[in-house]
């Protein structure tokens, strides 16, 4: 599926996404300052332009801008995002950074606290804390930066990206609720809510979709702005959408794994009954 960014000399900046079914789109975008370098992240969800103006800002896929994150004094030429891994010990935790395309890790942060969760997650900034009904959004000194509470358990948390600092997370609860939390927010965003615990949560890529796996293995996906179920799925243990394309989803359970794209017939391929897929 080919897919770029370009630019072209009137300072536009140009995103062709070219469909497996034939489509092509593309949309145009002022710069308005000649583009040195670009960088994807999260995925290539996300890029990171800056040039001539003296800024980094960041894109979304679409050619939105969202925030300048930096500005210097010169003309910017390079900028990439650094990958984070985390360690925990029995009293502490330690960050890990490298370089992208480097295997090499260096300690970026030694945080000397004890920690009691049943969910532990690193977003780029921030440490995610859950421990039963509650969720803390820990800074890496481990100081105290939001806190959510809920009526009930937590059972999933997926972080689905977003600027640094501000990242956004899906929230599964015992039942059956699914939310949507902002680093930067302390009031969390109801989705929709089914009638079984969530298992497992991802949303598609223009976050107009959401499937969700419940504790009986059904995947049921819904259209959100409507709140209508779109098609069930039985005996499903995995699911994920197409990072590129809204309508493209692929799920697994025990012997198979389908592709399902808006009214396309879905594509099957099954495997021995001992084949098991996570995404």
């Amino acid at each position: 599926m080919p897919f770029g960014v370009y630019y072209s000399s009137s300072r536009m900046m140009k995103i062709d996404c070219q469909w497996w079914i034939g489509r092509k789109n593309v949309q145009e975008r002022n710069l308005n300052h000649d583009p040195l370098f670009i960088s994807s992240f999260l995925g290539n969800e996300f890029f990171l332009i800056g040039g001539t103006n003296k800024q980094v800002t960041v894109y979304t896929v679409e050619g939105m801008a969202l925030e300048t994150i930096t500005t210097k004094e010169s003309w910017i030429w390079c900028c990439k995002t650094l990958g984070n891994r985390m360690i925990q010990l029995a009293k502490r935790i330690v960050i890990y950074e490298t370089n992208e395309g480097e295997l090499n890790y260096r300690i970026k942060e030694k945080m000397n606290i004890e920690i009691d969760c049943t969910i532990l997650m690193l977003c780029s900034s921030n440490l995610i804390v859950c421990h039963e009904n509650q969720i803390q959004s820990l800074n890496f000194n481990g100081q105290l930066e939001k806190e959510w509470n809920f009526k009930c358990s937590v059972t999933h948390i997926k972080s689905v990206g977003g600027v640094p600092t501000k990242e956004s997370l899906l929230i599964g609860l015992k039942d059956g609720q699914v939310l949507m939390i902002f680093l930067s927010n302390i009031i969390p965003v109801e989705l929709i809510k089914i009638n079984n615990p969530i298992q497992y949560i991802d949303i598609s890529m223009k976050r107009q979709k959401v499937a969700i796996i419940d504790d009986k293995n059904n995947c049921s996906v819904y259209d959100l702005r409507t709140e209508q179920l779109m098609f069930e799925e039985p005996s499903v243990n995995a699911v994920v959408w197409n990072n590129r394309f809204e309508d493209l989803l692929c799920f697994a359970g025990s012997g198979f794994i389908a592709i399902k794209m808006n009214d396309v017939p879905m594509q099957t391929i099954e495997f021995c009954d001992q084949a098991r897929f996570e995404f």
